[in-house]
């Protein structure tokens, strides 16, 4: 897949996965895991015949509900059977022309225990075929009920997904009073409670994340980006196990919108695999339509029980052994074969002898930003593997085409104080990754950064400024400032200490005009206290801001009048201007301040200064 097809209509954070879909994002498996898979061989299908929701209809206006049977997987790849009794019919529940089908369902004893016994459905049980008596495949369990347990599921026909219609279809479905009445006869104890409409909706997926500390997920998610998309729980990577071959009627099916180090995607069930294609979830995963998402296999460690809402599956994601090619409102169908390109993204971390490169392909837009983060703090993490670091020197790059399709490349190169500097900077990243998504036209091409780790642990310090008088340094300061003469050069060197070491860094400027009078200074900043933000309003914008960054490595020596230095004002090209008066009299000269930064020092620098200037004629 070209970088181009990353690119979708809509902007918004990625979303959730539907209902009974377990969310899992799985993290730094072995390097380069995400690229160079072989095609894989399509399983055997069942290629399920319908079972059309007219013929149900007319079964349910008998006297009792209608039975039926299921398949779905609680432990490993192989799946189980259930039983289900269909109990109503909500017109166009799923979507116009699209009836959802609600049946309660009786799952048997999977061996859990009694403190982990699921009770109904549960997260990743979406996509698990329930099929009549006579073995014709009504459809895929894909709705539960709002906030908690339940043994009640709405089921998205078959006849709908084969077909993979994209029409409309709510987050929640509006039960009607009958239908809810009916669903109460039959013993569902969070529905006999309910006096009005019953909403069934997609159940929130649970989100989570191995090889990155709780720490640094807990301030991911306290941050609250747009693009971090929210709960975290755990995954891993599969055993040879879960294959193609596992991807059957009732089997996992996995998809993800990146794979490789971190792996952002859902675990659901596979509904039905026909000619080396298969159908699944019942609802959508993204609603990206047509896509190009991996298509995964899944093995299940255990369902998770959870008395604030409800059960979820707890799995391992497999290698891509296909493209997801339909992202639909009714389900998600790939076909098996080759993995799917995508966007790479790369982190390179050294840390004396160690190094490690990992890599993660996003398959889906808006997943770059995240996984960009998560990327590159999971490697740092893995690499570190300890409270070790004193800075990082870490430089990034974004390349990507504009909307007229000309390339660019946004970076920057700085360093950064302890690991929780390089946590800031990569949601800097990441903020920027996202802007870029926004912007109409314009498509992600690679991501790439490499970190360099120091263990010298103290920052320098500005500790004084010096100027070269009759031959010798003098120490200067607000009360003893620099002196010099109209025209002369000013010698100056910044004094930086820290962990024992002393370094200099020189700054010369040219005396201005004695008519400033006392309204010259000079000031002295470390890189670290200047700080600033980045225009992400257009690309020309960013390249603009990132060009004006100061590296917090650097030290900057400003002399000019002390209103522009405030002000943090630009250079002037000029400061014997006069600034013109009434009639065009001269008034006074120009403001003006003139920068010099320092080369890049081996730890950060912290810490400023400000000395008055004192011009004779």
């Amino acid at each position: 897949m070209s970088a181009t097809r990353l690119r979708v209509s809509h902007r918004r954070p990625l979303a959730a996965l539907g209902a009974a879909t377990a969310l899992v994002v799985s993290g730094l498996v072995a390097a380069g895991a995400a690229t160079g898979a072989p095609a894989a061989a399509a399983p055997a299908g069942d290629c399920a015949r319908a079972y059309p929701v007219a013929d149900l209809a007319a079964d349910l206006a008998g006297p009792g509900p209608v039975d039926l049977t299921g398949l779905t997987v609680v432990r490993d790849t192989t799946p189980v059977s259930f039983t289900a009794r269909a109990i109503g019919i909500v017109e166009d529940g799923v979507a116009p022309d699209v009836d959802m089908v609600m049946v309660d369902v009786d799952l048997p004893d999977v061996g859990l225990g009694p403190a982990n016994q699921p009770t109904g459905i549960w997260q990743g049980m979406s996509g698990s075929p329930v099929y009549a008596a006579d073995g014709r495949l009504v459809g895929a369990i894909a709705y539960g009920m709002s906030w908690g347990p339940s043994q009640i599921a709405g089921v998205t026909p078959f006849e709908a997904m084969d077909e993979h219609l994209a029409v409309p279809a709510p987050a929640t479905v509006t039960v009607p009073k009958p239908v809810a009445r009916r669903l109460a006869r039959s013993g569902a104890p969070a529905l006999a409670a309910t006096p009005g409409p019953v909403q069934l909706s997609r159940l929130d997926p649970a989100l989570s994340v191995a090889g990155v500390s709780a720490h640094r997920l807990a301030r991911l998610q306290a941050a609250k980006r747009p693009w971090a998309s929210g709960t975290t729980r755990l995954a891993g990577r599969a055993t040879q196990a879960a294959s193609a071959a596992s991807i059957v009627a009732g089997g996992n099916l996995a998809t993800s919108a990146a794979y490789g180090d971190v792996t952002l995607g859902g675990v659901g069930t596979a509904t039905s695999v026909c000619e080396g294609r298969v159908v699944g979830f019942g609802h959508p995963a993204f609603l990206l339509g047509a896509t190009a998402m991996a298509l995964q296999p899944a093995e299940a460690v255990y369902v998770q029980a959870d008395t604030a809402g409800s059960p979820f599956k707890v799995a391992n994601i497999g290698a891509p052994v296909g493209v997801i090619t339909d992202d639909r409102r009714t389900g998600i169908a790939g076909t098996f074969g080759a993995a799917p390109a995508g966007l790479p993204v790369t982190s390179t971390v050294v840390h004396g002898a160690r190094t490690r490169t990992g890599r993660t392909d996003v398959y889906v837009a808006e997943a770059a930003a995240e996984t960009a983060y998560l990327q590159l703090l999971g490697n740092h993490d893995t690499v570190l593997d300890g409270d070790v670091v004193g800075s990082s020197l870490l430089t990034w790059q974004v390349a990507g085409t504009d909307a007229a399709g000309r390339p660019f490349r946004l970076g920057l190169t700085n360093r950064y104080a302890g690991i929780d500097g390089v946590d800031e900077a990569a949601y800097g990243i990441s903020d920027l990754v996202w802007a870029l998504d926004q912007l109409d036209g314009v498509t992600i091409g690679s991501i790439s950064s490499t970190s360099t780790i120091s263990t010298q642990r103290s920052p320098l310090q500005v500790a004084r400024l010096e100027q070269r008088r009759a031959g010798a340094w003098v120490r200067v300061t607000r009360a003893a400032p620099v002196r010099t003469r109209k025209g002369r050069t000013v010698r100056l060197r910044v004094v930086l200490q820290g962990g024992g070491v002393t370094r200099y860094v020189p700054a010369d400027f040219k005396a201005p005009s004695p008519r400033y009078g006392r309204r010259v200074k000079v000031a002295v900043t470390g890189g670290t206290q200047l700080g600033g933000s980045t225009d992400l309003e257009s690309i020309k914008a960013m390249q603009r801001s990132l060009a004006q960054t100061v590296r917090n490595d650097v030290v900057r020596v400003q002399l000019g009048t002390a209103d522009q230095l405030r002000g943090g004002g630009e250079d002037y090209s000029d400061e014997e201007d006069y600034r013109p008066g009434p009639g065009g009299a001269p008034r006074g000269p120009k403001p003006f301040v003139r920068t010099r930064t320092g080369a890049p020092q081996p730890q950060v620098v912290t810490g400023q200064l400000r000395v008055p200037v004192r011009i004779r004629r």
